[in-house]
């Protein structure tokens, strides 16, 4: 079965930065309503690998709406930028990540060079 997908309370909001912005740290904050499958996905099967944490560090520039009560299961990275904040009690999913600027991609692979054909002898 195809499982349900969560519902955002918030509307987000995205600037798509250019070279000329300069972008030296980038932040994102997300409130969902999980289902019960991600909820198994991100919290109990531990996909990210995080490690939990009783006494998460302060986020730096949280909008007002990313609210984090009592009563919270959080997981986070070892490094603390990523975390999973579980409202036990409103169900809610709280999420957020931050890093410095942006790295270029990867390059692309080369293309193969065309097959050649055989070439023929011109009749006698």
């Amino acid at each position: 079965p195809t499982p349900t997908p969560p519902k955002s309370s918030k509307k987000p909001s995205w600037k798509h930065p250019t070279d000329a912005d300069g972008v030296q740290k980038w932040q994102w904050f997300i409130e969902v309503e999980p289902s019960p499958e991600l909820v198994k996905y991100l919290r109990d099967d531990n996909t990210f690998s995080l490690i939990p944490s009783a006494s998460p560090k302060p986020l730096d520039n949280a909008p007002s709406w990313f609210f984090i009560a009592n009563n919270t299961t959080t997981l986070q990275s070892p490094q603390g930028s990523l975390r999973l904040i579980f409202n036990d009690k409103t169900h809610m999913l709280y999420a957020t990540d931050s890093g410095s600027g942006f790295r270029p991609g990867a390059p692309e692979p080369l293309k193969a060079a065309p097959a050649q054909t055989p070439l023929k002898r011109l009749p006698k």
